[in-house]
């Protein structure tokens, strides 16, 4: 079996819009102008001042020169080109889900839980109210043009900046002392004509007051089309490969036994349904007009139990399982921010802040049809002679992707306000205070959600006597046993307004039939945060033997944080009846009061055993109280966060730097206060295989999930050890630097543990049975999967970085300009999920996790390049990225792995994912006009050689693996842009 892909599209060739890029770049440029890290700034990490290279943390920092010479318009696409950022949460991923549409989200070290975050993203330096339940922070949501860089620190950081820090710190650096105008405008869209996007931002910034105040204004519209279901839009997708459970693999009877339990499989067909209809127990299937019936071939590895668009067999009747699946949602964002400060004395000064954000998108996919539904004989839309047939109730199944699509409209607004103060008391001593506030506000609608009671009333169609129609049998008296809710001739006053749905045939659907079982699920979530902090350094005393100041930090912070979930004002009476139901209405509250300390102490400078030795140290207490304001139940914890690091200079080319934390990270709002409705027996959610059953069945059972307000916080011992070479004379220009690594986190939270793992582990090791609630004969009719602390996360790696720049004038007389290069790469070692009954090491694996996992693992490998050639008024930018061969699946066993045997149960046939090379390549071009004015042209093109992505299905039910793999294809962008 081969998984390669090649190039070819279901559109028009590349060619005609490669011959049209071509054309742009090769008139545009720009004026590369390289980063130096010389100047005094407070790095993030650290609250004393330093400069970028002597902190003792790995520090990766991407500036704005950065996003105008690749051609990026959005902070999530900077921050995506660290290697160390597992992007999960991306327009390209939304897939089966309806969590967060449209949203971008940092996760450093693929280490955020799907309902939470375990990267703290700042701006200038200050907490972001989150735009997400989970304590995330969408990218979207900051303007661009006003970033003078980001800084991303890949460790521990929990000692200067509180929670949530464990995996890093993402660190979104504003320019309030722009002076100038500036703008941009530019257009991209795929070499498939598909996936338009429009983008354009504004910026200005000028002194007032002789020079006491000064503002800052910005604003940004993007406008990112959606690119079409994947079967259809890309031929890559429409091969359809797929994760297939065998269902021959422990029965000699099947003509699939003998092979392994898991299946990479081509052509895969949702199971047990097509657009007529298909009575599973029969192998047989309506025909067109829904009148008779025909064979139904259920294709290799059909499962007589799946019910959902997404679980699949490979051939056979029925459409792929990712014609419901977009490649990319649309996107519609809009930022605002403004900044003024001024000048109160010749000591102190003032600010004011303020931004909002906007975020609309839309996620349609599939939507839930009959599932686990059974027809009576005496139906009112079965023939005759199809009655003939089915003379007992059968379990019948159909997709509605043809006639109805589930719709997600999420729209996310975030306002943020601040105001404080700073300045100096001394020369050697400063202070700064300050207030914030930020609201975040997000609207979804599902519609076109399934509601299960109202389908079952529908679907149990009789002919009423009194009026020799088609009509609900609940309500109409005397007509029989109604096998979901009415009793034996009774009629059923919930089943008021009921309209006969005829599922037989691929037209016999009405839109009113449709317009009563389906309907809008609402979900409204408002969060408010407060934040008060004060913040006090300087210089202690002049230090030893002229090495220098020890330096001091102290502060202190308060911090309120309140969120409300809603469902509708009233809420829906049947709102536990829909298929997709997000959760109960919850509400909670966050009370945190932090104190921190940090020291920096030069010991020796120019001394016989070396150039220098600095040590840092920091120390945080934190006290957090969390309040269930439904169930008025509340939890507190006192938490300690501490950093030790030193930074040894032997000569003055390298320096070796170390660190020790510990790091921190409380629940998040959801994790500790989510309520969710038991999902219903049979029915999305609600079903796991039984071992305590004899042959492992599929048990329809009830599951639990949600919140825990009694979570502790997850501890995290983060270690770095590193090297820096700046080497003088002749590779004066080179910067290189390796730093290792290992986190340890502790008590980690599983928001979502698994309600099979939970019956997994109790069967086999006796763990988690009081989770379980069982009813007779083993039957297994509760499973309690709230979030628990049980795991424990060992994450190890090297990450490499190194710069040059080439100057071509001193290299040879006959060139002219300077070439940059810069590399970054991060190599994963280790990636160890303990959960005290089960250990595996997920380091090396490219394939998808899952779709609600608690942590992201990602290839051994992973390489970001780029190279600038600048030359004047034009420079050219080649880009690669390199994703490196990985498993599939670290948690199965394929044929290329040791102690490979079909015959047990987590084996695969075939375990790795083959990997990938980027191209990039972008230009630019300014021209001078009068003044200081200046026009620049500018152009990129991503993914330039067109590679497909290797298959990987499973996730959020994609082909491939979007968080390392593109799924867009070659694209381009170009525009221009203003500065005076």
């Amino acid at each position: 079996m081969t998984r390669q892909h090649s190039s070819s599209s279901l559109t028009p060739p590349v060619a005609r819009k490669a011959l049209c890029v071509a054309i742009i770049l090769g008139a545009s440029g720009a004026q590369l102008a390289l980063a130096q890290g010389g100047e005094e700034i407070y790095v993030t990490g650290t609250r004393v001042t330093r400069t970028t290279f002597d902190t003792p943390n790995p520090i990766t920092v991407l500036d704005n020169q950065y996003m105008e010479d690749l051609g990026l318009v959005n902070i999530s696409d900077m921050v995506q080109q660290i290697p160390q950022n597992q992007a999960y949460v991306t327009p390209t991923n939304i897939g089966l889900g309806n969590f967060n549409v449209g949203a971008s989200l940092a996760n450093l070290r693929g280490m955020n839980p799907y309902y939470g975050t375990r990267t703290l993203t700042l701006v200038d330096g200050r907490r972001h109210v989150p735009s997400t339940n989970g304590g995330a922070v969408d990218l979207n949501l900051i303007p661009s043009l006003l970033v003078a860089r980001s800084e991303i620190v890949t460790g521990g950081a929990s000692a200067a900046y509180g929670t949530d820090a464990v995996a890093g710190v993402v660190n979104i650096i504003l320019d309030t002392k722009f002076e100038g105008v500036k703008a941009q405008i530019d257009y991209g869209q795929t070499f498939r004509s598909d996936g338009d996007d429009f983008h354009g931002a504004f910026a200005a910034g000028h002194g007032f007051a002789n020079g006491r105040g000064h503002f800052v204004i910005g604003g940004e519209y993007q406008d990112s089309g959606e690119i079409d279901d994947c079967s259809e839009a890309r031929l890559w997708c429409a091969e359809s490969w797929d994760d297939i459970t065998n269902p021959g693999f422990n029965n000699p009877a099947s003509p699939t036994y003998g092979e392994p339990n898991f299946v990479i499989a081509r052509d895969s067909r949702s199971d047990n349904q097509t657009f007529t209809g298909v009575f599973q127990g029969l192998g047989l299937q309506f025909n067109d007009a829904g009148t008779d019936l025909v064979d139904y071939d259920p294709g290799k590895y059909a499962s007589g139990s799946n019910f959902l668009p997404f679980q699949g067999h490979s051939g056979g009747d029925g459409s792929s399982v990712y014609d419901s699946l977009k490649i990319r949602v649309p996107v519609e964002r809009y930022s605002l921010f403004g900044h003024v400060d001024y000048d109160l004395t010749d000591n102190i000064q003032a600010f004011v802040e303020g931004s909002y954000g906007k975020r609309s998108s839309t996620n349609v996919g599939w939507a839930f049809g009959p599932g686990v539904t059974f027809i009576q004989p005496d139906n009112a839309f079965l023939t005759p002679a199809v009655q003939a047939v089915i003379t007992t109730p059968q379990r019948f199944n159909r997709s509605l992707v043809d006639k109805i699509r589930q719709t997600n409209d999420t729209n996310n607004e975030t306002y943020r306000f601040a105001t404080g103060a700073k300045g100096d008391l001394t020369d050697t001593w400063a202070w700064d205070v300050y207030y914030q506030y930020g609201r975040n506000e997000q609207s979804q609608r599902l519609h076109n959600d399934k509601v299960n009671s109202f389908f079952a009333y529908s679907v149990d169609a009789v002919i009423d006597p009194a009026s020799g129609q088609p009509a609900c049998r609940a309500l109409v008296a005397d007509a029989g046993i109604n096998p979901y809710f009415a009793t034996n001739g009774a009629v059923n006053p919930d089943a008021a307004g009921c309209v006969p749905i005829n599922l037989f045939g691929t037209d016999n659907i009405t839109q009113a039939a449709i317009d009563y079982t389906h309907r809008t699920l609402i979900d409204d979530f408002v969060y408010d945060q407060h934040v008060v902090a004060g913040n006090l350094r300087g210089e202690l005393f002049e230090g030893f033997n002229g090495a220098g100041p020890v330096q001091a930090a102290v502060g202190i912070e308060y911090r309120t944080d309140k969120g409300d979930v809603s469902h509708g004002n009233p809420e829906a009476p049947y709102y536990s009846q829909f298929a997709l139901s997000y959760q109960k209405a919850f509400a909670g509250k966050q009370e945190t009061l932090e104190g921190y300390v940090e020291l920096n102490a030069p010991i020796f400078r120019d001394s016989a055993i070396g150039k220098a030795l600095e040590i840092n140290a920091a120390l945080r207490q934190s006290h957090t109280k969390s309040t269930d304001t439904v169930a008025d139940d509340s939890r507190s914890f006192n938490i300690t966060s501490w950093k030790v690091g030193a930074v040894y200079e032997p000569t003055e080319w390298m320096r070796l730097r170390a660190t020790r934390s510990r790091d921190i990270r409380a629940a998040g709002f959801r994790e500790l206060y989510i309520q969710q409705n038991p999902s219903i027996a049979g029915q999305f959610g609600g079903s796991v295989t039984n071992p305590f059953l004899t042959g492992s069945p599929t048990d329809a059972t009830s599951v639990l999930g949600g919140g825990n307000v009694g979570l502790s916080p997850e501890q995290a011992d983060t270690t770095t050890v590193g090297i820096v070479l700046q080497p003088t004379g002749a590779l004066e220009n080179l910067r290189f630097s390796a730093d290792w690594y290992e986190i340890e986190l502790n008590d980690a939270i599983n928001s979502n543990p698994g309600a099979q793992t939970i019956v997994d582990q109790c069967f086999s090791f006796n763990a988690f049975c009081d989770l379980i609630t069982f009813g007779a004969n083993n039957d297994i009719q509760l499973v309690d999967n709230r979030a628990q602390n049980y795991s424990k996360i060992t994450a190890r790696g090297i990450d490499f970085e190194a710069a040059y720049l080439l100057d071509l004038d001193g290299f040879n007389n006959n060139f002219e300009g300077t070439v940059t290069i810069r590399g970054i790469a991060a190599y994963l070692y280790d990636f160890i999920v303990d959960t005290g009954f089960s250990q595996i090491d997920y380091a090396g694996q490219s394939g998808p996790l899952g779709a609600f996992t608690d942590w992201n693992p990602s290839p051994y490998w992973i390489l970001n390049g780029w190279m600038t050639y600048n030359n004047g008024p034009f420079s050219l930018t080649v880009q690669g990225r390199y994703i490196g061969a990985g498993a599939y699946r670290r948690d199965r066993i394929g044929p290329q792995d040791a102690g490979y045997d079909p015959t047990l149960r987590n084996t695969i046939n075939d375990n790795r994912v083959p990997s990938r090379f980027y191209l990039n390549v972008s230009a630019n071009y300014a021209f001078q006009l009068s003044g200081d004015r200046e026009l620049e042209l500018f152009g990129a093109i991503t993914n330039l050689l067109d590679s497909d992505p290797p298959a990987a299905p499973g996730g959020n039910g994609g082909a491939t693996n979007p968080v390392f793999f593109d799924v867009v294809g070659a694209a381009f962008r170009a525009g221009m842009r203003v500065k005076f």
